[in-house]
């Protein structure tokens, strides 16, 4: 009967597939549903599936200089799966904190994801139950909690979690790179506004290895268009944080060549986020905006990607999205799917 019942839940899935058949070839996922617990379906927008989607790149991702985006965010929730919960009993507002998860990293992310028509891979169980930007070996992989976990367990924390997550996102960047495309990979974050006491004096951050001259050309660029269109942002490189310090993007620089795969950390004040009002909104569309014309002015090579000078800046981030990912005609009211790790659930335990 669970056997009947998963065949007919996949067929329900094909059946309501909507995704662009000309830039993505969709597969379904078959992994056996209990053992995919880490991905939460609700931080996909009504109508959205979580499936795999492998680039399926047109003739112009021929080209060295063609850009294909991706979007993660590790931290994007504080979900705890059931079989771990009696570890954090009495945590709740710890989870809820920023040690828990990254507030507005999601949103930005989501952002940034329908913005560049790229693919979005996150993970909604909170970093407290393992963080999925910090390597093996790191000492603040596994939280104070976690580690209370029998050997066993925190096993098969990695081997379900962790190792699902960074393998996927590989695939993703392997799977461009394999097309001589160059990658430019955004991992979404938020940061505290105080931090012991200290107050951060910046407003975003942009995360950075200062050796990889694609990467510190692009952060100068998105940093000066920044400053030209949000002159009351405070930006600032490689803070608060080190961009070259142990993370995903680091693991991932190491395994893809400089002129291949470019990662940049965007880090954002949650003092923004919190603050709602039309700032938080206008942030993100303004931190799309200038990121499009920061790739155009960082990688001239880019067809049609130069801005024009009388050009408006939204005009310009259309033509440098039809540039990068040229679009197919499925009509007026096409919207595009975000993209997550295939088949990750809801934990049925």
């Amino acid at each position: 009967a669970r056997r009947r019942w998963r065949w007919r839940w996949r067929l329900r899935l094909r059946l309501r597939l909507r995704l662009p058949s000309v830039r993505y070839r969709t597969v379904i996922c078959r992994l056996p549903l209990h053992t995919c617990s880490l991905f939460a379906v609700d931080v996909v927008p009504p109508g959205a599936l979580a499936l795999m989607t492998l680039p399926k790149l047109s003739a112009a991702a021929e080209s060295p200089r063609t850009l294909v985006f991706v979007v993660s965010c590790e931290h994007a929730g504080k979900r705890i799966p059931t079989a771990y919960r009696h570890l954090f009993v009495g945590q709740g507002a710890l989870l809820a904190s920023h040690r828990g998860y990254d507030r507005g990293a999601l949103t930005m992310a989501r952002y940034l994801s329908a913005g560049l028509a790229a693919p979005l891979v996150c993970s909604t169980v909170s970093r407290l139950l393992i963080d999925l930007n910090r390597s093996l070996h790191h000492r603040q992989v596994f939280s104070g909690m976690s580690r209370a976990a029998s050997a066993e367990q925190q096993l098969e924390i990695i081997t379900r979690h962790y190792l699902p997550y960074r393998a996927r996102l590989e695939s993703w960047v392997r799977a461009a790179c394999n097309r001589d495309a160059m990658v430019v990979h955004v991992s979404s974050h938020s940061f505290t506004p105080i931090l012991n006491g200290l107050k951060r004096e910046a407003d975003i951050g942009l995360l950075f290895d200062p050796k990889r001259r694609g990467e510190a050309r692009l952060c100068r660029a998105w940093q000066a268009q920044l400053a030209q269109q949000a002159p009351a942002l405070r930006v600032r490189r490689n803070y608060p944080y080190e961009g070259a310090n142990d993370g995903l993007t680091r693991y991932l620089r190491q395994r893809f060549a400089e002129d291949a795969y470019i990662g940049i950390e965007l880090e954002i004040n949650q003092s923004l986020v919190m603050a709602g009002g039309p700032r938080w909104p206008a942030l993100r569309q303004t931190l799309v905006r200038t990121l499009g014309y920061a790739c155009a002015e960082a990688f001239h090579s880019v067809a049609n990607a130069t801005p024009h000078p009388q050009e408006s800046p939204d005009a310009a981030s259309r033509r440098f999205q039809h540039a990068v990912h040229p679009p197919a005609n499925h009509g007026d009211d096409f919207q595009p799917e975000y993209s997550l790790v295939p088949g990750f659930g809801r934990d049925r335990a």
